[in-house]
């Protein structure tokens, strides 16, 4: 009796945790829409099928990476190439949930986490590590992932099948709405630790210099994969943790 009672508390915890990580991550979605939709648009103006498109987004989940291959796509890139260029971009997911695998709690099987790396991005870095607790329940994670994906998806039907055209104007406003969503998650954190701000002022400055020296010349992904390590190297150096016998 007194198990079956503990089993129903710990369930409803996670639950609970699992709500949480719908709530936090409900103002991510509303800018995940429109940035879809816009996907959505370009593509069926470079002549993609609806299902491709749908599909595109439901199995990659990349913005960045999505727009970047149905670009090539209309170039006539050979697929070697598009394969590498997107794996380049997307490099940096090794870094986000090489940090991510330590803010997990550690019980979590290698099938839950795996499910959960599946949709690793910055908005999901971002709410997970500003969780003050040291390791985070994977409801949490499921949470977020869950509506992220849902509202991804359905931006994408939406623009594929229900949207017959957008002005320009409009279209290129809302290409630029998940930087101003990553924004919004980057300036409060900034704003409560000196430590973030001094990370994400080294941050812009070597991805700054690697964007722009004439002497250097890197792909988009090469240069958020350089400025992230020089990055959190700077930090681990500045900042470092210390770390007790007992733990």
């Amino acid at each position: 009796m007194e198990e079956t009672l503990e089993l129903k508390k710990v369930k409803a915890s996670r639950n609970a945790v699992f709500l949480e990580g719908v709530r936090d991550s409900l103002p991510i979605s509303l800018g995940y829409i429109p940035v879809a939709i816009t996907f959505a648009l370009l593509s069926k103006s470079y002549g993609l099928p609806n299902h491709i498109i749908v599909l595109m987004s439901m199995l990659v989940f990349s913005a960045t990476s999505q727009f970047i291959a149905v670009n090539l796509l209309t170039l006539a890139t050979p697929y070697p190439e598009i394969i590498l260029t997107t794996f380049i971009i997307n490099a940096k997911n090794f870094l986000l949930s090489s940090a991510l695998s330590q803010k997990i709690e550690p019980s979590a099987s290698k099938k839950l986490r795996s499910l959960i790396s599946y949709c690793i991005g910055d908005e999901i870095f971002i709410l997970a590590t500003a969780r003050k607790e040291r390791h985070v329940d994977p409801a949490y994670f499921l949470g977020v992932n869950s509506i992220l994906y849902i509202a991804y998806a359905a931006g994408t039907i939406v623009g594929a099948y229900f949207i017959s055209d957008m002005s320009p104007a409009i279209a290129t406003s809302l290409g630029i709405t998940i930087y101003a969503l990553f924004l919004s998650l980057l300036v409060p954190a900034v704003k409560k630790s000196r430590k973030a701000l001094i990370i994400s002022i080294i941050s812009i400055l070597a991805s700054t210099a690697l964007t722009y020296l004439p002497s250097i010349s890197l792909s988009p992904g090469w240069v958020v994969i350089i400025a992230a390590v020089v990055a959190a190297g700077a930090g681990a150096v500045i900042f470092p943790v210390e770390v007790h016998e007992h733990e």
